[in-house]
């Protein structure tokens, strides 16, 4: 007997695995945390020095920035704990389930998110992730986080690529669910005087979004009663 079956074709395949994984973004965070690793490990075998635990630095700009390599047992800002064991405990399991809570929304709303949402997500991943790994694998910091950007003519606190991805990537995040936010407010108000205005295509989506379909018919049929 004959299968019937067809043949797979590899280039289509690839080419919708690459496609997909392009549109996921992930690659973004990929990049992200290559960059972290790297910057890190690099800046202190140049940098560091392990036996007086200071650091030399390279200026950037004169007053204002430098790459200047510290050992932080806490989280960005100097948040964390006095005992350093306690943090790098507490730190892991924050950042495990941080990296399930968010890995979680992306498999289950991945279809639906905005492309901007995809991005927060994964630079959230990639800064999680990449402080893990300092925590988990670098006995040579004590599981220390390696630290280098510091901007000395502005604040104490030095920080990494990392901290940056969680940073911007929350900011960001804030910000969009504000703005849509407002935008669901608009297209309510926009729905309640919908007889007198033509609406925009973005106000009907968001209309479709907020208000169930069966509700808007119902208006629909109740005008035309009137």
């Amino acid at each position: 007997m004959k299968s019937d079956k067809q043949p797979v074709n590899i280039g289509i395949a690839l080419k919708k695995a690459l496609k997909w994984f392009f549109n996921s973004f992930i690659w973004v965070g990929l990049v992200f945390l290559a960059i972290d690793i790297v910057t890190k490990l690099v800046f202190y075998k140049l940098l560091f020095n392990p036996v007086t635990e200071t650091s030399e630095y390279y200026q950037i700009i004169p007053g204002f920035l430098r790459i200047s390599v510290t050992l932080n047992p806490n989280a960005a800002f100097g948040l964390g704990f006095d005992d350093p064991v306690l943090s790098r405990v507490m730190f892991i399991i924050v950042y495990l389930i941080g990296l399930a809570i968010i890995t979680g929304i992306y498999v289950v709303k991945h279809n639906k998110l905005p492309k901007l949402v995809k991005i927060c997500l994964v630079m959230l991943a990639a800064g999680a992730l990449g402080n893990l790994i300092d925590r988990l694998f670098y006995g040579f910091t004590d599981y220390q986080v390696i630290d280098w950007i510091d901007f000395h003519g502005v604040w104490k606190f030095i920080f990494n690529i990392a901290d940056t991805c969680v940073v911007v990537g929350t900011i960001i995040l804030i910000v969009w669910l504000i703005v849509d936010e407002v935008k669901d407010i608009k297209a309510k108000k926009a729905l309640e005087t919908k007889g007198s205005k033509v609406l925009s295509e973005d106000e009907k989506a968001r209309i479709e979004k907020v208000v169930p379909e069966e509700d808007i018919d119902e208006d629909a049929t109740d005008e035309r009663m009137d």
